[in-house]
């Protein structure tokens, strides 16, 4: 995407949001693993828990961490938004050699081995998408190259039809997206909380506390935001699950485990659906290989440094009431120690973290520009 038509699509987020109180900057903590020479950005993590009652835990692979002189170091850091950590724990997770590992959104972690790109890849308008989602690129579905003519005229679907082979007729398989989310996602979230009158400070918090109002937001967010998996039945387009939002900063690698049993013929057929520009798809696979074993080390906590000082080791040791609470540009540096290797095993990393944060609205004609600024910023280093 050009940086002409990324100022483009952000000057359209702001205008559009108005030089009011409605546009919504809070974000959930970046997670950083040192490489041996310097911290990593390595994605978001529980995007879209902005209240409480949404708390949830996330699971994210960890691609640059080293261990250094027998420790594991990471840092959370909340940029712009109030965090609630609640539990945090560095996973190591030992796999058969020449398997990759991701871990699904059911907390289990699914070993992959030769994924299987498509047969065939359309639009709804026929067109071959094939060279965009075939390997991870610079190319990918979903680029919000348009994202000013969208806000004109409204929001629209799109959706991916697959086609994958299954010569031995298989009921199960392992679904693989490369994905990220786009700006659309807080522009629809605007636009939903100004139709309900909640687009302010004030009004967020007062919606914090109506379990109906919190119920009616996520079932909304759960239609319109999520990333719709379907598979063809040989009668209608089936719902097998929902991919959640992932966040913006980082390309995310998913699995998502697949029954195959109603499928009829030699060839699954797939279909992934969302709202317009709310997704990118970089790059989709099948992986047919079974499950194989993995051995799952819990790495110790051996120090915390935080950018405030404070000493809370012991308050993410277990998912309870216990909050880690860390302002807006507040962070802190984990220490881990090394773990021993199994033998013939390879080996990946993985942070399990669960919380929620406070999401973040400027007051009426607060913060409009320096908001574009920060925005800009973030989308150019």
């Amino acid at each position: 995407m050009s940086n002409y038509l990324r100022i483009v699509s952000i000057l359209g987020v702001v205008i559009f949001s108005g030089c009011s109180d409605s546009v919504l900057i809070g974000a959930s903590p970046l997670v950083y693993s040192f490489d041996g020479n310097q911290y990593q950005l390595e994605a978001e993590v529980y995007p879209g828990a902005q209240f409480k009652a949404w708390e949830r835990t996330d699971y994210l692979m960890l691609e640059h961490l080293v261990p250094v002189k027998g420790e594991y170091r990471l840092k959370i850091a909340s940029e712009q938004a109030k965090n609630y950590v609640n539990e945090l724990k560095l996973l190591i997770v030992d796999h058969p050699a020449g398997t990759e590992l991701l871990p699904g959104g059911d907390g289990r972690f699914y070993t992959l081995s030769n994924p299987g790109e498509p047969l065939s890849a359309l639009d709804k308008k026929l067109n071959n998408l094939l060279p965009l989602i075939k390997e991870r690129d610079d190319k990918n579905w979903g680029e919000p190259s348009s994202l000013l003519s969208l806000l004109m005229k409204g929001q629209d679907w799109d959706w991916i039809d697959l086609n994958f082979s299954n010569p031995k007729k298989l009921l199960r398989a392992k679904l693989i997206i490369e994905a990220v989310n786009t700006i659309q996602v807080p522009l629809m979230e605007r636009n939903y909380l100004g139709e309900k009158g909640y687009s302010s400070r004030k009004g967020i918090e007062k919606m914090g506390g109506l379990p109906g109002e919190l119920q009616d937001f996520q079932q909304w967010r759960e239609e319109n935001l999520a990333l719709q998996i379907r598979l063809w039945n040989g009668d209608t387009w089936e719902l097998m699950t929902r991919g959640q939002p992932i966040g913006s900063r980082v390309v995310r690698k998913l699995v998502f485990p697949l029954e195959l049993g109603k499928v009829r013929g030699e060839y699954i057929k797939l279909r992934l659906k969302s709202a317009s520009l709310v997704w990118r798809l970089d790059r989709i696979a099948i992986d047919y290989s079974p499950q194989r074993k993995v051995v799952v080390k819990e790495a110790k906590l051996i120090d915390t440094r935080s950018s405030s000082g404070d000493q809370f080791s012991r308050l993410l040791r277990n998912k309870d009431e216990q909050y880690h609470i860390a302002g807006e540009g507040e962070s802190v540096e984990l220490i881990f120690r090394e773990t021993s290797e199994t033998k013939g095993y390879e080996r990946s990393y993985l942070i399990k973290i669960g919380g929620y944060y406070q999401a973040k609205f400027p007051e009426p004609g607060e913060g409009i520009l320096d908001e574009l600024i920060r925005t800009l910023r973030r989308f150019f280093g």
